[in-house]
């Protein structure tokens, strides 16, 4: 069978672009020059089409169009056959003719769109390539209006796959744009929201949040992987509706009346049930929770404070929310650590895409659970790829490592060695000689780290083992034992029985063992050589989602 595809492409185009017999005037763009959405950062790396740059005054022939509209001509019979807008638009109950034409008058939609438009009626061909991202966005509005669903799903996909930089650019105005046309463009509200629930200080710390628009917010609360510790997400919300409740705005929240907590709550009634309560801390929530606690449902109120006052060990109750899966439940580290672990994990140049493999299941808190090595192992022993969650005491520094293996000793390599408690010379009552066991377990994909004072990520070390047989060991007096690279002891938040040194693993995670002031920096902090204390540690089972 003969193609004879381009010839007919070629025809089809000339019949677009040069033909005089037409039935269908359509004058496209805005008299006041301001068609589509605005506040957008310019795409300087998409030039305008070249309708916008050759575009003249004697292109428009009707005297009384203003000089932003364009005359388009166009066809009826394949407007019809191509588009159900127009089959209704022209039927015979919508059709008006003046001097024997259709006119049709757009002015929400840029010259060059509607001339993309009529070419993808024709041929079936768009190129977006050629033009900039605004361009593409009014494109994507218009074919929702015009009902040409299979162009709306390409310029989606294409945005997505080839212009994340500037949709990371313009969010803010991105998604008010998407959200105001409910939900015509799935694809791309979801992209963006994901965005900003990877990166929500996007939407948080713009200059633009407390403008937000509300059903924009709530499609962020609603997120079950939103980034950012609950805290902030609540402190947010309530400046934001503060902002848009205009009689209390000014005011002191201790001099707030009953009506101007009825204002607030008004304000936010959509969003505060959005809220996860059960991943704010009892301290925050007294801090800045209760405060406003006027606002929540009294049923609500009286949950939430008892879930509280029993320390969080109970039964998350059904009218809060659980935690979201952006938030690894941690008192010491924050979503954009488990975001960077999850990366060493997978091995992964991608940290935000492998914070999502997994999901962090809390299993042990020694602030919680007890500090004695005996309650760690009846909790984790049998437990596999595990991740530990370190502060040491004085410097707030924050350690940790990942097990795949379990804690239970289960491998080869018994032996018994008799020695010296490490710390005996700094404290006489602990003194004593010590006959223990040692296991050892294979772990390759093991690993230690220090994210220094979590505050800035660039500071952080990681350490990957290199030993085939003694990354991770067992003893019974001792917590996790990444050998003796770093190990937690017995009781460590009132005496300094964790130990760390340099052996198994690629590097020292404590400093440059080659930087002298580093190293005479780090034994200042401490009492000891190598001993150290802790305020608290965590355990969490790496469970892949």
């Amino acid at each position: 069978m003969a193609n004879f595809a381009q010839t007919f492409i070629y025809d089809l185009t000339a019949l677009l672009e040069n033909s005089d017999v037409y039935d269908v005037v359509i004058w496209a763009g805005d008299p006041n020059g301001t068609t589509g959405p605005s506040g957008f950062v310019k795409d300087s790396s998409s030039p305008l089409p070249p309708t916008l740059h050759t575009s003249k005054p004697n292109q428009i022939v009707d005297a009384e169009i203003p000089a932003h509209f364009k005359k388009i001509k166009a066809h009826s019979l394949l407007l019809r056959a191509r588009s159900p807008y127009f089959r209704r638009a022209l039927s015979q109950e919508w059709a008006k003719k003046e001097d024997g034409l259709f006119v049709f008058k757009k002015p929400n939609i840029l010259p060059c769109v509607f001339e993309a438009i009529l070419k993808y009626f024709y041929i079936g061909l768009v190129n977006l390539e050629k033009y900039s991202c605004q361009e593409i966005l009014y494109l994507l509005i218009a074919a929702d209006e015009l009902e040409i669903l299979e162009l709306v799903t390409h310029a989606q996909d294409f945005l997505i796959a080839h212009k994340s930089v500037w949709l990371r650019h313009n969010i803010v105005t991105l998604l008010h744009t998407i959200t105001r046309h409910d939900e015509a463009f799935p694809k791309l509200k979801n992209h963006c929201l994901k965005m900003v629930s990877d990166e929500p200080y996007l939407i948080f710390e713009s200059e633009n949040f407390l403008s937000f628009e509300d059903s924009v917010l709530v499609a962020l609360l609603k997120r079950d992987d939103l980034g950012m510790e609950e805290v902030e997400i609540w402190n947010s919300l309530v400046r934001w509706g503060i902002s848009n409740t205009p009689e209390i705005a000014s005011k002191d929240v201790t001099l707030w009346s009953p009506d101007d907590f009825i204002a607030l709550e008004q304000t936010l009634h959509e969003c505060v049930s959005l809220i996860r309560y059960s991943a704010i801390s009892g301290e925050d929530y007294f801090e800045y929770v209760v405060p406003y606690k006027k606002i929540l449902p009294k049923f609500m109120r009286k949950e939430i404070l008892g879930y509280h006052l029993k320390g969080g060990h109970q039964q998350i109750p059904r009218s809060i929310l659980p935690p979201r899966s952006g938030s690894i439940g941690s008192n010491i580290i924050k979503p954009k650590h488990a975001t960077l672990i999850a990366s060493w994990i997978d091995e992964s140049i991608d940290p935000i895409i492998s914070q999502y493999q997994y999901k962090f299941k809390l299993i042990y808190r020694a602030s919680r659970d007890g500090f004695a090595a005996a309650v760690f192992r009846e909790l984790c022993a049998d437990v596999t790829n595990t991740l530990v969650i370190a502060k040491i005491s004085g410097s707030g520094k924050i350690v940790g490592g990942y097990n795949p293996s379990n804690w239970g000793g289960k491998a080869k390599g018994l032996k018994t060695i008799t020695t010296s408690s490490p710390w005996a010379s700094r404290s006489a009552a602990y003194s004593y000689q010590q006959s223990f066991q040692e296991q050892y377990q294979r772990a390759p994909d093991a690993f230690i780290f220090s994210l220094g004072d979590g505050l800035d990520l660039k500071n952080v070390r990681l350490s990957r083992s290199h030993s085939r047989n003694n990354a991770i060991a067992y003893r019974q007096d001792y917590g996790p034992y990444f050998y003796s690279d770093l190990f937690i002891g017995d009781n460590c938040n009132i005496i300094a029985s964790c130990w760390y040194n340099h052996n198994n693993y690629q590097k020292c995670i404590f400093y440059d063992l080659d930087d002298f002031e580093a190293v005479l920096k780090w034994h200042e902090e401490k009492d000891t050589q190598n001993g150290f204390k802790l305020d608290d540690y965590e355990v969490f089972q790496v469970i892949p989602k």
